[in-house]
Formats: C-alpha cells, structure tokens, sequence
C-alpha cells in the first residue's frame, strides 16, 4: 500500500512538473512579444507535431488516391513541400516556434515569428529561402546583433540570429525590441506574457499541446476588417 502512494505521489508530481515546465515554457516565449499582441501561436515541437499529423485520420484521409487525383492539378500550379523540403526542415529540429500578430496604430497588421534550430544560420536561410527568395539584401547592425533586411518585392522583412535562435518581424522597430527581449536587458515595455487574461487562458492548455493559440477576437477583428475595407481616397 504504501509502495503504491508513494508511486502515486510520483506519478502525480511528474504531471504536475510537466503541466508547470510547458506552460512556464509558453509564457516564456510570450514574454518575447509585445503587450499589445491580437494573436499568438506558439508549436513546442515542430518534427513531434508533424509526426503527430501524419498519424492522424485526416492525412490518411489526403493520401487517398482519389483525394490525391482531386488536388493533383492545383498543387500542380502551387506544389506543397517536397520531400527534400520536409528533411531540410526536420533537420532543423525546430523548438519553441511562435508567430505574433500585433495592430499598429492605424490596424496595420505586424507580425512578430521566430523558433529556436539546431545547425548554423545558413541551413535557415536555405530553408526558408526554397519558397521565397529576396530580390534584394541588406544588413545593419544593433547593438551586438547583424540585421537583415530583405525586399521581395510585394512586401519586405527583416530577421536576425541569436545563438540558435531565428527571429524575423515586418517591422525592424519590432525586431529590435524582440532582440532586446531575448537579451534580457532591463528596461522594456511590458509583454503579452505579463498579462492575466494570457495566463489564465494558457493555464487552461492540455500540458502536452502540439499548438497552442491565443486570440483576442474584438482587437482580431478590427485588424482583419481595416485591411478589407475600400481605401476612401481619389
């Protein structure tokens, strides 16, 4: 009896630890991105999710001949990633992945995303570059950090590399900040991590989640809507 409480009490207190260590690790990842954000995605483990997904009843269900036959001539015209693509990116191992949407002062739409990758910078850039390569490149520096700015043409970037880190935002201002956050200097503003309704809501979040997501839906909206709506000048 006693053998059996005490394996309890171990089981137990190691659920416990997990709930805590991947909920701890969510906030820690949320204490990267600004206050104001309207959504945020955070994929612990992007080569588990995806493993996860290939077990699942609806991918079973898309290599179904007749599915592939259905999808064959518009993935002809937008194919999906080879296998190539898929190795290049499980070789990664990439950790912690996080986008954040955040509404500047006129609803414009910015976005805030990076991961943590086993390799050198250079495997990221080839990987993410397979899909999207810049027309053009250019680097500054901040503080002890090399950023990169990239145009391609209908929109721009910039990103930068931490140690193993990758972040990239679409506002330089926002990267900045980002690189700032993760060099833990001590004057910022607050973060998305530092607020209730986010904790809360990620203490509701099943302990061994493939993606998590966070949504406030009125501030959500309003930036969906700004980008919909027909520009009122001649």
């Amino acid at each position: 009896l006693l053998l059996a409480i005490v394996l309890t009490v171990v089981v137990l207190g190691a659920i416990y630890a997990w709930h805590t260590r991947s909920v701890r690790a969510a906030a820690d990842i949320a204490s990267l991105v600004p206050e104001d954000t309207v959504a945020f995605v955070h994929l612990p483990d992007f080569n588990r999710t995806i493993n996860d997904w290939k077990r699942s009843d609806v991918y079973q269900l898309f290599l179904e001949p007749t599915v592939q036959e259905f999808l064959r001539q518009p993935l002809a015209r937008r194919p999906l990633a080879s296998g190539e693509d898929a190795a290049a990116l499980e070789n990664l191992r990439i950790k912690d992945a996080f986008v954040a949407l955040r509404a500047g002062t006129d609803k414009t739409p910015r976005l805030i995303g990076g991961f943590a990758f086993s390799g050198i910078p250079d495997d990221v850039r080839r990987v993410t570059e397979r899909w999207i390569r810049p027309v053009s490149r250019s680097e500054t520096k901040y503080r002890d950090h090399a950023i990169e700015s990239l145009n391609f043409g209908t929109f721009s970037a910039v990103q930068a590399f931490v140690g193993h880190w990758f972040f990239a935002a679409t506002s330089e201002e926002d990267l900045r900040i980002l690189l700032d956050r993760a060099d833990r200097r001590a004057v910022l503003p607050a973060s998305l991590g530092s607020r209730r309704d986010f904790r809360n809501a990620m203490s509701q979040v099943s302990a061994n989640y493939a993606v998590a997501s966070y949504i406030v839906p009125k501030l959500f909206a309003d930036c969906l809507l700004a980008q919909t709506k027909p520009s009122l000048t001649p």
